[in-house]
């Protein structure tokens, strides 16, 4: 199971998309 760099990338960014949206002040983690 290879995963290629830019479906990581879509991943990560929706991810971080829906974190910001979620928890505006999610600095501390």
């Amino acid at each position: 199971m290879k995963i290629y760099p830019t479906t990581l990338a879509i991943v990560y960014s929706f991810i971080e998309a829906l974190d910001k949206r979620d928890y505006p002040t999610a600095d501390k983690k």
